[in-house]
C-alpha cells in the first residue's frame, strides 16, 4: 500500500475517481465526480462553499466503502440544491453528483 492510492468507483455505470492519502492516524479521502465531490473531515467545506462547489463531508471513514455508506454530515448550498442533504448516505450523494449537469 502506497502513500497515495486512486480507485475508480462505479455507480449505475458512471464512474467517479477516489483518492486516498494514507496519513498517520486516519486516511484523507476524496471521491470526485463530474458535478461535485465527497470528502472526509480533513478537508474544508467552507472553502468549497465560498468557491460555489457541490461538495459534502462524511466523517469517521477510513475506506471508500466507509465513505459510500456513511451519512452526509455537511453539504454546501449547491449540493443541497441537487437534493443532497445532511443525513443521506454518501452513495446516494455521489449518484446525484454523477448525473448530467443541471443548469450553470
Amino acid at each position: 500500500m502506497g502513500l497515495i492510492e486512486t480507485h475508480d468507483i462505479t455507480i449505475d455505470k458512471k464512474t467517479a475517481t477516489g483518492l486516498k492519502v494514507n496519513l498517520q492516524g486516519a486516511p484523507l479521502l476524496l471521491i470526485s465526480a463530474p458535478n461535485g465531490y465527497l470528502m472526509c473531515g480533513y478537508l474544508n467545506l467552507e472553502t468549497a462553499e465560498r468557491l460555489g462547489q457541490v461538495a459534502v463531508i462524511v466523517t469517521s471513514v477510513k475506506s471508500f466503502d466507509d465513505a459510500l455508506n456513511a451519512k452526509v454530515a455537511k453539504a454546501t448550498t449547491k449540493a443541497r440544491a441537487l437534493g443532497i442533504n445532511e443525513g443521506i448516505v454518501g452513495r446516494e450523494a455521489l449518484k446525484r453528483m454523477l448525473r448530467e449537469p443541471v443548469g450553470p
